[in-house]
């Protein structure tokens, strides 16, 4: 009984990652419990700090309470020991200066571009995005993508799976795009940021746009 409560319990947590907010009936719906069970879990959570409620009013009926994680449950994420790498972070800045850092993660850039080169090279869009997410996912980050109606597609990261590493050292995130764009350059699509969880978004998201050469599916 004990597993169960800690399996809903991340359950819960991952649902809202995923997620800019849902209520205790579409939680039990996603999870396939209860709504009783869900709502027991959910005020344990708040009572912790780790969701926010807004009360949404609906033109029928009683009004529901929408939940959405807090920024201590996004940090209490997996994050690969990041305290201890922001100091060591901190402390080589200190020595050697921030053109060392932005080396460091140029070089994890290109190892993963090492890494995802083979697996997309040739593919079409919808196979590159899906070795992609399927990578990110593999990294703690929670990705997905979909493909909108314009025929663009929206590439996901439901978690910063290095969010504090991010906050004191943010060229991380520039080498994101950078290898993304990357990978997809030869298809002439371009790739922007739209979303972005260090300026208060609930996700990263990043909008490909293919390229003319490159049909939508």
């Amino acid at each position: 009984m004990e597993r169960r409560h800690g399996t809903t319990r991340r359950e819960i947590l991952d649902a809202l990652r995923r997620s800019p907010g849902l209520t205790a009936d579409q939680l039990a719906e996603q999870l396939g419990v209860t709504a009783m069970a869900v709502r027991k879990h959910l005020a344990l959570l708040q009572q912790e700090g780790l969701l926010a409620a807004t009360v949404e009013r609906r033109p029928v009926g009683r009004p529901v309470h929408r939940y959405t994680l807090t920024a201590q449950a996004r940090e209490s994420s997996p994050q690969s020991y990041q305290h201890l790498t922001t100091e060591l972070l901190d402390d080589l800045r200190a020595l050697d200066g921030e053109e060392k850092i932005a080396t460091l993660f140029r070089r994890r850039a290109e190892r993963a571009y090492a890494t995802l080169e083979p697996a997309v090279a040739g593919r079409p869009l919808p196979e590159r995005l899906t070795a992609l997410a399927d990578f990110l996912d593999g990294q703690g980050y929670l990705a997905d993508w979909e493909e909108t109606p314009e025929g663009d597609y929206l590439l996901k990261e439901h978690n910063c799976a290095i969010f504090g590493v991010a906050q004191c050292t943010p060229e991380v995130c520039s080498c994101e795009l950078d290898l993304f764009r990357q990978l997809f350059a030869d298809t002439g699509a371009a790739i922007d940021r739209e979303r972005h969880v260090l300026d208060g978004d609930p996700l990263c998201c990043y909008r490909l746009r293919p390229g003319p050469q490159e049909p939508s599916s």
